[in-house]
Order: C-alpha cells, then structure tokens, then sequence
C-alpha cells in the first residue's frame, strides 16, 4: 500500500480527489477559493489603512488561512514519507525537448534547479523570473475574482459564464508566456480551535493531493500549455465532471451543509473585461513560476522554500491590485 501511495498518482485519482476537496468544503459552510487567502493575509496585515479593497473583517476567513497552513503540511508529509526516493516528473519527451532548447535540462526532481534552485535565485534574472510570476499570480487572480480553484474549479461546476471567461484569459496568458522568450495573530478558544481543524484536515489533503498529482510541478504547468499531455487535463476535467455533477445533485436535491444550513452557490459578477485581462495576467504569472497560490504553499511545504519569493510577490500584487482597483476597468 506504501508503495502505491509513493508514487505519482493518476490524473483521474487526482482529479476525483479534488472534486472531493470542493465538497468536504461546501459540506463545512464554505467555498473552495484559495486566492482569496492572499487578500486575506493583507487584510490581517494593515492593508484596509489603505486600501478599501482590504477593509473587511478577515477574521472571518481564518478558515481559509488554516486550510492554507494544511496544504503546508500535506507538502511536507508527502515529501517526507509519501515520495519514493529518485522521483521524478516524467513529462513529454516533446515538453522535454522544447524545454532543452531553452536551457532546461532533463527533470531531477518536482521542480527544475535552474529556476528554483539557490545558485538561480541568488541571479538577478532568476530572483526576477519567480518575482514577476508571483506579482501577475497576485494581480491578475484579483482581477479575474479567483484562480484555477475559485473558477477552473468551483466557478466551471456551477457552469458559470464569468469562469469560463477567466480560464479562457488563464490559457491566453499561459500561451503566450510559454510560447515567448522565457525570461497577525488572533487567541481562539477550544471550541474555535476544533472548529477550525477540519479545514486544517481538508488543506492537508489538498496539499498531499497538489504534491502527489504533481500538479504543483513548473514541468507539468510547461507541459500543460505546449498541450504536450493529457495530465493536468485529465485532473481539471475529472475534477470539473465530477464537480458539476455534484453540484447539480446538491441543487436538486436541496442539500445543507454540518450546520443545517442550506448550500449556496453565489453568482460572480457579469463582466468581459476583467475576467479576460484579470485571466491573461494571472496565466502569464501561473506559466512563468509554475504555480497558482495553492501550489505555491506546497512547494514551501514540500521543501522548495525559493517559492516564498513567488508567493509573496503574489501578496504584492494582491494589494496593487487593491490599492488600483478604482482605476481598472471592470
């Protein structure tokens, strides 16, 4: 069984669980949005002084956060005790082709040294590359109203117009990244504490599922947008069969969640423009560092600690977005 679970597991054993993921949160009250953890922590952080986009009450998303610090700890469990030794993503021989050619050598691991490796991050030009695909993830996940989760996900299994719209922005700008020059604290009480543990049992779920599906691999996403294998569309389109079909039984059947009360599914807002700028902007990013915000957090977990400097860009661009939000056309 041990060795079943170390190794890299299919596309429709990684999309099933993910559709679970979205329905253990729905069953708990709430959504399956991960992005939204970056407003949340600028929020936590003081933003809302300066920006209205972040002056809301973001205790209320301390679910969120404590599902964030589990796919933390599923990418640490799954490096340390569901990995074989010698792993490694066994992508295309086309995407490995394509990638030799831009001076990426054959995979030795998750994730390509060349870009997240120290020697390159301590490069201008590698420091660079995750700062900027950090910054787009950010920006362009608020102006799109989500990322992969929030919309590829969740937004497609409500058969959502709005989503459709983003993550056709997510591969306009995935494309043409890939197909260009590569370059505080809060007390809580017991029964809070138990509250929140099942989002901390669901986040490392979906941090051993992000680590496992290798979905939070650079190699997969490059894969993905060089459409050089069905592997992360096998895991979005299992995920997104399975999900609108549950979401179309919790409709129809009225069903309610841990609390009583009943499961909604709440509209985004109509517009063209900001889901199809927004989109192309969070693509770019999500193509150049490999990672949307979930992914980025189990890479930390998993021990690529140079992904820290992607997400907190991705934080920068968060509140860039907020402080312009005004000005933007949406």
């Amino acid at each position: 069984m041990l060795e079943f679970l170390q190794q890299p597991w299919h596309w429709w054993l990684s999309g099933t669980l993910i559709a679970s993921i979205m329905f253990f949160l729905l069953y708990f009250g709430q959504s399956f949005g991960f992005s939204a953890n970056l407003r949340t922590i600028c929020a936590a952080a003081g933003a809302g002084r300066v920006a209205q986009f972040f002056d809301f009450n973001w205790k209320a998303q301390r679910w969120n956060l404590v599902f964030l610090v589990g796919a933390i700890l599923g990418g640490l469990l799954t490096e340390q005790f569901l990995t074989a030794p010698g792993t490694v993503v066994e992508i295309s021989d086309a995407t490995r082709a394509d990638l030799g050619t831009i001076g990426f050598g054959a995979p030795v691991g998750t994730q390509p040294l060349e870009l997240f490796g120290w020697e390159a991050v301590a490069t201008w030009r590698g420091f660079l590359i995750l700062a900027a695909g950090g910054l787009m993830v950010g920006f362009g996940a608020r102006y799109a109203g989500g990322c992969t989760s929030g919309h590829a996900i969740s937004g497609l299994s409500d058969l959502q117009v709005p989503s459709l719209l983003a993550v056709v922005g997510f591969f306009i700008g995935g494309l043409l990244m890939t197909t260009s020059s590569f370059p505080t604290s809060f007390k809580l009480g017991m029964k809070a504490t138990l509250q929140l543990l099942k989002f901390l049992l669901v986040g490392t779920l979906f941090g051993i599922v992000m680590a496992k599906s290798e979905a939070m691999s650079w190699y997969r996403i490059q894969e993905m947008f060089r459409f050089q294998s069905f592997h992360m569309y096998g895991i979005i389109g299992t995920a997104l069969v399975l999900g609108a079909a549950g979401v179309a039984l919790i409709k129809r059947l009225g069903l309610r969640d841990i609390s009583g009360n009943p499961i909604r599914f709440y509209p985004k807002a109509r517009s063209v423009t900001r889901y199809i700028l927004g989109g192309t902007i969070f693509g770019m990013g999500w193509a150049l560092s490999g990672a949307c915000p979930g992914p980025m957090v189990v890479n930390i977990g998993f021990g690529y600690f140079s992904m820290a400097i992607v997400f907190a860009f991705a934080l920068l661009g968060t509140f860039l977005y907020g402080y312009w939000q005004k000005h933007l056309p949406h």
